[in-house]
């Protein structure tokens, strides 16, 4: 699908979404307009993709993400490529803050399938965050307020993935707590699934 006109992120939806979740502004989110380039018309149009990050190189220390990289845009994110030194060759994602946006040039829109997440911290530590979808800045899905929309990530790699499943152009992750302490310090991204929107 293309479209000349990309629609922009409804920061004020979102802005207003976590004031009255919080009772006080208390929330981090994380802006992750998600997407890749879009197929060409073949039998792999409506393949999934997962985006990796691999190719990047061994960074224990974390580097901030270079923009773009595989069709996303990091500019103006707290997105780091990360490596541990036991695993020089496996790259993920993480936090240095609570500002993260990720989104296609082009704005069109996407199937965003989820994404695998885990703790940082070891198998005993976890933490939770909530979906916020848009679409032509308009919110779709507000896992805040649907009862089984609480994400729960552990210390094993697992893919979590949102109830909504129709087209989006913006997606966002949305913490309780910011600051030290909170649960973006711990995550950790990889495999990030998305499909075409036809």
């Amino acid at each position: 699908m293309t479209r000349h006109h990309p629609a922009q992120p409804n920061h004020r939806l979102i802005d207003t979404a976590h004031r009255t979740w919080t009772g006080r502004g208390r929330a981090t989110v994380l802006a992750i307009g998600l997407g890749v380039a879009m197929f060409g018309l073949t039998g792999q149009a409506s393949a999934q993709t997962a985006i990796n990050y691999n190719e990047l190189g061994a960074s224990t220390g974390g580097t901030p993400m270079p923009s773009p990289h595989a069709g996303l845009s990091y500019a103006n994110s707290n997105w780091h490529f990360m490596t541990l030194a036991s695993a020089p060759s496996e790259v993920f994602l993480a936090l240095s803050g609570g500002a993260a946006t990720l989104r296609k040039a082009d704005g069109s829109a996407f199937l965003f399938d989820g994404a695998d997440f885990w703790s940082r911290r070891g198998v005993d530590a976890g933490g939770t965050f909530h979906y916020v979808l848009q679409l032509k800045g308009k919110v779709v899905y507000d896992g805040r307020t649907d009862k089984r929309g609480k994400m729960r990530f552990s210390g094993a790699k697992t893919l979590i993935r949102p109830s909504y499943t129709g087209p989006v152009d913006y997606v966002a992750i949305v913490f309780a707590k910011t600051g030290k302490g909170g649960d973006w310090d711990q995550l950790a991204m990889d495999n990030v699934r998305v499909r075409p929107a036809l």
